[in-house]
């Protein structure tokens, strides 16, 4: 069995956490470093003409006469993209690198869902050989888990320049790759 009853339960309490700020389009649990409309208070900046007034911090201006503004953390999705090796390379070793592979590509793309993050399935050899299509939210883990489940490795060298190549054309969002 690829994956075991409890393969979800224990990856429930891990996260990724990325050094890179990426712009994402929707609000998620990742806090960026991006200064916006999130709910987390932030710090303050001197107010400049033409900033909105709905950020000024009024109990500074009363007690000081300073005029700053509130500055919030937003919180975003990540757009995460897993690329899959199922050349022949893959079917070696016990238990199988691919079968390996596999359950790291759920376990990593169980952690981006469950923080409402957008992922991508890539699978390659010399080249894009499927995909799993753009998705969100934890319910989506058990479609992914079968897609994996079903992938047999394939009897092509690997071309990883090829594959990132084809990840590339595609007009694929920034993101963690």
């Amino acid at each position: 069995m690829l994956f075991p009853s409890d393969f979800l339960t224990r990856l429930e309490y891990l996260s990724i956490m990325s050094k890179r700020v990426f712009r994402g389009s929707l609000l998620a649990q990742r806090r960026t470093k991006q200064m916006g409309s999130g709910i987390e208070f932030s710090d303050h900046r001197e107010y400049s003409s033409g900033d909105d007034l709905r950020y000024l911090d009024w109990n500074i201006y009363a007690r000081h006469g300073d005029l700053l503004l509130k500055r919030f953390q937003e919180e975003q999705d990540l757009h995460v993209y897993l690329m899959l090796d199922c050349s022949r390379s893959m079917a070696f070793g016990k238990p199988a690198k691919f079968d390996l592979a596999r359950q790291l590509t759920a376990a990593l793309a169980y952690i981006a869902l469950a923080d409402l993050d957008r992922i991508s399935v890539l699978t390659y050899a010399d080249g894009i050989l499927a995909e799993f299509p753009v998705s969100r939210g934890k319910a989506r883990i058990l479609p992914l888990m079968r897609f994996l489940e079903n992938l047999p490795t394939t009897g092509q060298d690997t071309n990883l320049s090829k594959a990132v190549q084809g990840l590339v054309h595609r007009g694929s969002r920034t993101g963690l790759t």
